[in-house]
C-alpha cells in the first residue's frame, strides 16, 4: 500500500508536466517509483496506457 503523500504528489506533478501525463496516470507512476525507491528493488508497473508505459520504461521500470 502506498499512501498519496506530499512526496508522491510532487513527483506526480513533475511527471505530468514533463511527460504530458494525465493526473491519475502520473500518481500511478509516481507511486510505483516511490515504492521501488523505498523497497530498494525493482517494481513492475501494470498499465494499459501507451504513454504511461513509455514513460515508465524511460524511468527504467519494468512494464507489463
Amino acid at each position: 500500500k502506498v499512501n498519496v503523500s506530499e512526496a508522491v504528489i510532487r513527483l506526480a506533478g513533475k511527471l505530468a508536466e514533463t511527460h504530458a501525463l494525465r493526473g491519475f496516470d502520473a500518481v500511478h507512476l509516481a507511486s510505483a517509483a516511490w515504492l521501488a525507491k523505498k523497497l530498494r528493488m525493482p517494481v513492475r508497473l501494470l498499465a494499459f496506457d501507451d504513454r504511461l508505459n513509455r514513460v515508465a520504461r524511460a524511468m527504467k521500470m519494468a512494464v507489463s
